[in-house]
């Protein structure tokens, strides 16, 4: 893919996950479905793919540019890494989650996609937030 190409794919990306973000926040605020039940996932699949396309147009490492098999390797790893956290709220007793959807199948799926997001979120946000100039003190130690 050209440059010309591939910066015309990242901005549709980030114009189509702004306005997805958009309908689906104005839908759960009218607690319409699937975006009240499911609001996180959209949040942050919006989230993600609008922050990897600034990456790359930034000239940054996106991992899902650069790395796509990588970065979709990710996702049952953070899914994994994520349910030895809820091992533990379960075994706590430590939260529990409202407004889920009652049927059992749609909930452990909306459970993994949303639990697929914490790895590639931190790898997504990372750079962003270490180029900030209040963080310079973190790169000096990275």
């Amino acid at each position: 893919m050209g440059a010309r190409a591939g910066r015309q794919l990242c901005w549709s990306i980030m114009i189509l996950a702004a306005a997805v973000f958009l309908v689906a926040a104005n839908g759960m605020l009218r607690q319409q479905e699937p975006f009240f039940s499911w609001f996180y996932c959209f949040a942050w699949w919006c989230y993600i793919l609008f922050m990897e396309s600034v990456l790359q147009l930034r000239g940054a490492r996106s991992l899902l540019f650069s790395s796509p098999r990588e970065f979709f390797l990710l996702l049952p790893v953070s899914l994994n890494i994520w349910l030895v956290f809820e091992a533990f709220n379960f075994r706590l007793h430590n939260c529990s989650y409202l407004n889920v959807p009652p049927d059992l199948t749609t909930r452990w799926a909306s459970y993994a996609i949303s639990f697929a997001t914490v790895i590639p979120r931190i790898f997504t946000s990372d750079p962003e937030v270490l180029a900030h100039p209040n963080f310079t003190h973190i790169r000096a130690i990275a």
